[in-house]
């Protein structure tokens, strides 16, 4: 009955989850003496990205009902937010459309064109630059660009 809240917590958790680990990325190549990775921030941030998506999923998991379409069985059911308002229910999928798709999109655009940018123009210490580098910070760079292009175009 609640498969709508559950289907919000795991995109959530998804889409947190490969936030973080850009960000991740983002320290350990860009100020890599800034960046200390250690269990316990790994155990923090997991349980920080199952809350947030667990608050995320939580109005639809309260005021979500099971609408037949058809009396008497089970095959023509539905289970949405039924229960809430359709002007707040508008407003929260905008919310969950900004937060879960739109900043995390703008921030994993950052944090990967940023690292392209580093790796292109810097150098990594101990390591001669090569042509395979290269190659691979420009495929970053296309990837990015399509990607972004393609959403822009289906929104």
């Amino acid at each position: 009955m609640y498969f709508v809240s559950f289907q919000t917590l795991c995109v959530a958790v998804s889409v947190l989850t490969l936030t973080a680990i850009s960000i991740e990325r983002w320290y350990a190549i860009c100020h890599p003496l800034r960046f200390h990775s250690t269990v316990g921030r790994a155990r923090l941030t997991i349980v920080l990205i199952w809350a947030v998506s667990a608050c995320a999923a939580l109005p639809e998991f309260i005021f979500s009902e099971e609408v037949k379409w058809r009396p008497n069985t089970i095959l023509f059911s539905s289970c949405y937010p039924a229960l809430m308002n359709p002007d707040h229910m508008v407003l929260f999928q905008c919310v969950l459309m900004v937060a879960f798709y739109f900043l995390p999109i703008s921030l994993m655009a950052f944090t990967y064109t940023h690292i392209a940018i580093v790796l292109m123009n810097g150098h990594i210490p101990g390591e001669p630059r090569t042509f395979l580098l290269n190659y691979y910070i420009i495929i970053i760079i296309v990837s990015n660009v399509n990607f972004t292009k393609n959403v822009i175009r289906h929104v």
